[in-house]
C-alpha cells in the first residue's frame, strides 16, 4: 500500500462498495487474517527489523500469504478485485497501525493470532478464513513465536493489541459478534 493511501484513523470507514454488497464484505472479512499477518510479515523482512530466526520462518509464509488473500477475490473480474484488496488493505492498517502498545513484529504477529482464535473456533468461520495456503503459513507463524526468547513479554503485548484490533474492526462493522481475544480479560 501506498503512504498516500495509507487510510486516517480519525473517520476512516470501510468503503460503501464493501459496505453495500453482502458477498463483498464475506470475501473482504475473510480475507482480513491472512492480510493482517502478510502485512506484518511484509513490513518485517522488508525494514530488516525481522530476527533472523524470524526470516527463516517467515519467508516461505509470505508467499502462502499473499495466496491466502488472493484466494477469497478469484473468479472476480479485475476492476473489483483490485477495489476489494485495496479495501482489504486500507482496513487492515486502520486495525494494526499506532496501536499504542507494540510495533514488534512478533507481538503483531501474536495478536493477530490472539485475535483470530475465538474466530477460528468457529467452525464456519474457520472454513472461510482459513484457506488450504493460509494453513501452510500458519504453522510457521505460530511455532516461531511459541519458540521466541521473547514469547512472554510479546504474549503480553499480543494480548492488548489483539483487543484493539478486534475494537477497530468491530467500529467498521467487521467481525461483529466474535468472542474475545484469547489472553484478553472480559
Amino acid at each position: 500500500m501506498s503512504k498516500a493511501r495509507k487510510p486516517s484513523a480519525a473517520g476512516f470507514r470501510v468503503p460503501a462498495l464493501v459496505r453495500n454488497n453482502a458477498a463483498y464484505r464475506s470475501r473482504v472479512e475473510n480475507a482480513i487474517p491472512a492480510a493482517i499477518l502478510n502485512c506484518i510479515v511484509t513490513t518485517a523482512l522488508a525494514d530488516g527489523i525481522a530476527p533472523p530466526t524470524m526470516t527463516v520462518a517467515y519467508t516461505p509464509a509470505m508467499r502462502d500469504l499473499i495466496a491466502a488473500v488472493d484466494d477469497h477475490f478469484r473468479g472476480l473480474p479485475w476492476p473489483t478485485r483490485r477495489l476489494l484488496i485495496d479495501a482489504v488493505d486500507d482496513v487492515v492498517a486502520y486495525a494494526v497501525t499506532k496501536n499504542g502498545v507494540s510495533m514488534s513484529p512478533r507481538s503483531l504477529v501474536l495478536a493477530c493470532l490472539y485475535w483470530l482464535s475465538p474466530i477460528a473456533q468457529n467452525a464456519d468461520r474457520q472454513r472461510a478464513v482459513m484457506n488450504p495456503a493460509f494453513l501452510r503459513a500458519f504453522p510457521a507463524l505460530l511455532a516461531d513465536a511459541q519458540g521466541a526468547n521473547d514469547y512472554v513479554q510479546c504474549s503480553e503485548e499480543a494480548g492488548w493489541i489483539a483487543e484493539i484490533i478486534r475494537v477497530r474492526l468491530e467500529s467498521l462493522g467487521l467481525f461483529v459478534g466474535a468472542a474475545q481475544p484469547v489472553g484478553v480479560a472480559a
